[in-house]
């Protein structure tokens, strides 16, 4: 017999599995599928909605072709007992894949319901080729990387040594923390640790030159509906706030040769672009200006004419 806690535990487990019943039995817009052990059919949870749904929840006969409701409607239904095999059917390797559903046809040009900027670049920017310029300004010389490595993870990495320095601007004065924070992920020689330190302190200190009075916050999420009805989602890897507004900056490991960051320039102005259409819908204060980070060398291109 149950008593206490136990009892209590009992009775959150069974309103939960109410809620997942009436979740399972509403949603459901053409088809819904019901299994039960053939030797319970009744009672249990089939019997909280009520006497009324309990009965049509109830597995029908086998051969019931129909299922009439309480207003006279009538929906097709059907029962099947399934039944273990005496021995398994070898698989037919030939056999298409079984579905549910027919796989829809998608249509031709649509548009993907839910964009990320930082996955989706696109080379054709809003306002065509050559409609977007930047200007660059270096911040630091020092080379923060030592040897290759996967750029996602080393993009990781950096993300989270600037976020790292943005809670908590003491880091950087503190030559043991960053390389601490580098001995941690699986790629740790990948970046010079002092490098990167006086790197990020450089950064922040023209930023702080720059904007005077800013603040910074790293991994700023957006999400925002476009006037087609896409879904913007997002994180800003830095979003400045400054007197005179917001600025939008995006930190891209890339190199900063001229040939190069004419390159990264038109591959990831539309994610600017699209940030700042998200920051505009959301605060009604359209950014003041919009940043590339560029890497391993210390420089900061301006963007201008991507939205």
């Amino acid at each position: 017999m149950l008593s206490g806690p136990d009892v209590d535990l009992r009775r959150e487990a069974d309103e939960e599995a109410r809620r997942l019943l009436y979740v399972g039995c509403t949603r459901a817009r053409d088809l819904l599928v019901q299994a039960v052990p053939e030797k319970a059919q009744e009672g249990g949870l089939l019997k909280c909605p009520g006497s009324d749904a309990c009965t049509l929840l109830k597995p029908a006969m086998p051969g019931t072709t129909s299922l009439s409701l309480s207003s006279d409607v009538s929906i097709p239904s059907t029962c099947q007992i399934l039944k273990p095999e005496a021995q398994a059917a070898p698989l037919n390797q030939n056999e298409p894949e079984s579905s549910w559903f027919r796989p829809g046809d998608p249509r031709p040009g649509a548009l993907p319901a839910v964009v990320t900027p930082s996955e989706a670049p696109t080379v054709a920017a809003a306002g065509g080729a050559g409609a977007v310029s930047w200007k660059a300004e270096d911040y630091c010389s020092s080379l923060i990387l030592v040897s290759g490595g996967d750029p996602k993870d080393l993009g990781s990495i950096y993300h989270a040594a600037v976020a790292w320095a943005c809670s908590n601007p003491d880091v950087l004065k503190n030559e043991r923390a960053v390389a601490d924070l580098l001995s941690r992920p699986a790629t740790p020689l990948a970046f010079d640790a002092e490098a990167l330190r006086v790197s990020l302190k450089a950064r922040f200190a023209w930023i702080a030159s720059t904007w005077p009075c800013s603040e910074v916050c790293a991994e700023y999420p957006v999400f925002a509906t476009l006037d087609n009805g896409q879904r913007v989602v997002g994180k800003i890897d830095l979003l400045i706030r400054t007197t005179d507004g917001l600025v939008v900056m995006d930190h891209k490991l890339a190199g900063t040769s001229d040939g190069k960051v004419e390159e990264i320039v038109a591959t990831w102005a539309p994610q600017l672009a699209l940030y700042a259409t998200a920051i505009t819908r959301v605060s009604g204060m359209p950014p003041v200006g919009m940043w590339l980070n560029l890497l391993p060398e210390g420089s900061a291109a301006r963007v201008t004419g991507a939205v």
